[in-house]
């Protein structure tokens, strides 16, 4: 089992002015994909310019699976991005049905 998910806020607030209102922004949890990492989805948010278009509205919250890859990383994220590469759980097959292994941690 790996360390508990933690989680990481991406403070996305470039519009705000400190005036009426300014602490009604939306916050939004984000959850990253399939052995990839918050780090890699705060970077895959700045790339999208989503801070330069939502500061105003929304603070995200990147966090971490609480496990480590299992297994291989998908080409195509580790050729542009560096470990650690986490995961919420891995479905295994055994005796012809799936097991979803660290499902319930995820979930804790």
């Amino acid at each position: 089992v790996g360390p508990r998910a933690t989680a990481r806020k991406m403070s996305i607030n470039a519009g705000d002015t400190g005036g009426e209102g300014a602490g009604d922004r939306l916050r939004v949890l984000c959850l990253h994909s399939f052995r990839t990492s918050a780090a890699i989805l705060r970077d895959q948010l700045d790339m999208a310019q989503w801070p330069q278009s939502l500061g105003d509205l929304c603070d995200f919250t990147c966090m971490d699976a609480p496990h480590s890859a299992s297994g291989a990383v998908p080409q195509d994220v580790a050729s542009f991005f560096e470990p650690p590469y986490m995961e919420w759980w891995n479905a295994t097959e055994v005796n012809g049905r799936l097991e979803y292994v660290g499902l319930e941690q995820s979930l804790a």
